[in-house]
């Protein structure tokens, strides 16, 4: 039951479904299921973030985000303070000397906080209920 709920709020927060892969018998099959979602909602400003060689046996789930900065700075980067930077696999992308990433590290936990306020809320109104109703 509980499980259900947590799809509904991925399902009904985030528009996020679970897919199955077989990490250990078809890893490039499930690395580029991964990086083809990442692409595709990165509007293809992401390509890859796994490979086949980052799954083996012991892999039993991947959760995948992606998540870009699509809009005007408040207080644009001066193209002097930025570099490229390889970042995997010889592609290079330009490296910000700024705040930013420590913004989105601080959002993304303020989100998964909220996250797992919403589903202990919801697992406790479940087992409140249940309770009840058994009475």
């Amino acid at each position: 039951m509980a499980g259900l709920v947590l799809l509904s709020l991925t399902f009904c927060c985030f528009k996020a479904e679970p897919e199955t892969c077989d990490y250990e018998h078809d890893a490039q099959g499930a690395a580029d299921k991964i990086n083809g979602f990442v692409s595709k909602e990165t509007g293809g400003k992401i390509q890859a973030v796994v490979a086949a060689g980052d799954f083996d046996e012991l892999t039993a789930m991947v959760l995948v985000n992606a998540i870009y900065f699509k809009g005007s700075w408040k207080h644009p980067v001066n193209p002097c303070r930025t570099r490229d930077k390889e970042v995997m696999e010889g592609e290079l992308v330009a490296v910000t000397v700024a705040v930013v990433v420590v913004v989105v590290v601080v959002v993304v936990v303020v989100v998964v906080v909220v996250v797992v306020v919403v589903v202990v809320v919801v697992v406790v109104v479940i087992v409140v209920y249940l309770a009840y109703v058994g009475n």
